[in-house]
């Protein structure tokens, strides 16, 4: 069964790891994600509040270090906490967009910088994300999706692909887009790819937890819906609406990335086979290998 090929790598006893991401360097693969405490929710006030910070040599043996970035609740975007960062290298510095929300439960993407991973500092002109095409639902007085920033880096260009609900339909929700030419200002494309929720499958969940990269020529879209990770593949990096979309297995928040030559895929919070998320916020991180048999993805063991 594809989740027994998951194991468990990094936890920390009384803690949970939710959405993350990896960055390598010097040969040393990072890991940045949701630090949250077991019994805890997302909405609850003091959890949810730091980005997680480990690092491994061979993605089995982690180490833990002091988190790189702490919410700061004197900024109205970040009064509930900040969790969900992607990074990478650019220009010789580190750019981490992260996920933030307001006491009104609006969500917000931001922006900060480091030059080692370690030590960050938010830009000022924060947030640099929020959606303001007419498809979208979202105003900074209501519950609304802001969150899971992926980027994607093409032609000097920025592709950030994020979570955002539709105004059309309350029981829709997307995978957008925003491009970037500088790295810093960011213009909407709007939805590459519209779900309804998911309530023909196990657990009703969003469209979530995007992940982009592409392979002899194509673009695959990864991302959370149903009963675990799907994807689709498109020649347009900006349309995955027409097609089809597959099931790659019952993980959760997971990254697809190349590790040393070898590919692998994430998944975190709960068992990877509790499609019901009995066990939700409870585990940490969990890695299972990737091969790609023709054009299609497959989960193997570590």
């Amino acid at each position: 069964m594809k989740e027994d090929a998951f194991r468990q790598v990094f936890r920390e006893e009384g803690r949970y790891v939710n959405d993350h991401c990896f960055i390598a360097k010097d040969d040393v693969m990072h890991v940045l994600y949701i630090d949250g405490e077991v019994g805890k929710g997302c909405y609850d006030l003091g959890n949810e509040v730091m980005i997680g910070h480990a690092s491994s040599k061979d993605l089995v043996s982690w180490e833990k270090h002091e988190p790189a970035l702490v919410y700061d609740a004197s900024l109205v975007h970040e009064e509930r906490g900040v969790f969900a960062p992607y990074v990478v290298l650019y220009n010789g510095v580190y750019h981490m967009l992260y996920s933030s929300h307001n006491m009104e439960k609006a969500q917000y993407i931001c922006l900060a910088f480091s030059t080692d991973l370690f030590h960050w500092t938010r830009y000022e002109d924060n947030p640099v994300i929020t959606p303001k095409g007419t498809e979208f639902l979202w105003s900074s007085s209501i519950p609304c999706s802001c969150r899971d920033p992926h980027i994607f880096h093409e032609d000097g260009k920025w592709y950030v692909y994020w979570v955002g609900d539709m105004a059309d339909d309350p029981e829709s929700s997307c995978i957008a887009l925003s491009v970037s030419d500088d790295h810093i200002a960011f213009r909407e494309k709007g939805p590459v790819l519209v779900k309804r929720h998911s309530f023909d499958e196990a657990y009703v969940m969003k469209t979530e937890s995007p992940c982009v990269l592409k392979r002899h020529g194509m673009y695959y879209l990864f991302f959370r819906h149903g009963d675990g990770t799907k994807y689709c593949i498109s020649d347009d990096l900006t349309d995955f609406s027409s097609s089809e979309v597959h099931l790659l297995g019952p993980s959760h928040a997971s990254e697809i990335f190349e590790f040393k030559g070898k590919w692998y895929i994430s998944s975190c919070s709960r068992e990877p086979g509790d499609i019901h998320h009995y066990t939700d916020r409870i585990k940490g991180l969990y890695l299972a290998g990737l091969d790609f048999i023709g054009i299609h993805p497959v989960i193997r063991e570590l």
